[in-house]
């Protein structure tokens, strides 16, 4: 009983604040758009999720580059692997971790 009123309270306490994880193999989709646009200073984003931490879209650099972007999570290692391709020919590929 006491264990089940300490889960329910800590479940309370984590919806209430709004705490989301800090792994990035398991941001959501929000929070990847977020950390990649403040990052790379992009002017549009559109991800869409294409299945468990695989995500795929498009976005328009300053300059006005299109990019198709690739984005892997992956929960067990705690990382985020992601990569642009411009359609003038700029490539760019990272890993966002927590190790």
């Amino acid at each position: 009983m006491n264990r089940r009123i300490l889960s329910l309270f800590s479940f309370v306490i984590l919806a209430a604040t709004g705490c989301e994880p800090n792994n990035p193999g398991e941001w959501p989709q929000h929070r990847i758009e977020q950390k990649l646009q403040t990052k790379y200073d992009l002017q549009e984003l559109k991800l869409s999720q294409d299945g468990a931490g695989k995500f795929s879209g498009t976005a328009k650099t300053k300059e006005g580059e299109t990019l198709k972007i690739s984005i892997l999570q992956d929960p067990k290692n705690k990382s985020m692997k992601y990569d642009f391709k411009g359609d003038r020919g700029w490539y760019e590929d990272g890993v966002y971790d927590i190790d």
